[in-house]
């Protein structure tokens, strides 16, 4: 029973369909502008006529007429004087509306003053938060690389043995060939390329003999290889008498 009463209620809630529904009551009591016209014109027509009906019927001598026609002068007057201030007036509302549209306007240039303001702040934050997106993202890459970047030194246990080369980084080495840079030992070397092997695992040595070469001799290596994510490296490495100076992983362009 409550539902049939409440659609019922729903159903008598008269619809608005747009903006000009919630005006028709107030426009049907509002008169249009050319019937108060018309209704001021006849209302000065009948004014006018009931004058010369007085004047012409009523006064029958020109100069009683014209003595009639003079009592009205000082009424004429005051007409005059009430329609020049309601010029006046009229002055005044227009400059007062004036002012009032030119408030509304300086009041929306402010306003549209601090809605670009606002976006500027607003495109400004974004642009931080993007950069500090991207750096935080090119951080993660370089921890990343780091986490599994291999590096090398080559050393010499024992005076006339093999030479090991030795991963010391954090991740897999792939695709290593070694290149002699310099040499300065007879005889002198003119083989650029000197071993190459296939992976080394972190903390990981091969002793080569295509190294021993290197023993006593102050040399300069460079080593090429892979991670295991593909990317590409070079190290530099600088020996004397057996001793290893390893210089800093670099990526290939």
């Amino acid at each position: 029973m409550k539902n049939a009463q409440t659609l019922q209620s729903i159903a008598a809630i008269p619809v608005i369909k747009s903006e000009d529904d919630l005006d028709i009551e107030g426009a049907s009591k509002t008169i249009p502008v050319w019937i108060w016209f018309l209704l001021t014109a006849v209302a000065v027509f009948l004014i006018q006529t009931g004058y010369w009906y007085a004047l012409t019927k009523r006064i029958a001598l020109w100069p009683d007429r014209s003595a009639f026609g003079d009592m009205f002068g000082a009424l004429n007057t005051a007409f005059s004087g009430l329609a020049f201030a309601g010029v006046i007036y009229a002055i005044v509302l227009q400059r007062r509306e004036l002012q009032l549209q030119r408030r509304e306007l300086i009041l929306q240039r402010r306003e549209l003053e601090l809605t670009r303001e606002e976006l500027q702040r607003s495109a400004s934050a974004q642009e931080k938060s993007e950069k500090a997106l991207k750096d935080q993202v090119e951080e993660l890459i370089h921890q990343r690389r780091l986490s599994i970047l291999p590096g090398f030194i080559v050393y010499q246990e024992y005076y006339n043995t093999p030479v090991t080369i030795k991963n010391i980084g954090s991740g897999v080495a792939l695709n290593i060939e070694i290149n002699l840079t310099s040499y300065n030992k007879e005889p002198l070397v003119t083989v650029s390329k000197l071993a190459t092997l296939s992976h080394l695992l972190p903390d990981e040595g091969n002793m080569n003999s295509e190294l021993l070469m290197l023993s006593g001799a102050t040399y300069e290596l460079t080593v090429f290889f892979n991670d295991i994510e593909g990317n590409a490296y070079y190290q530099l490495l600088s020996g004397f008498n057996g001793l290893c100076k390893p210089q800093t992983v670099k990526l290939v362009n």
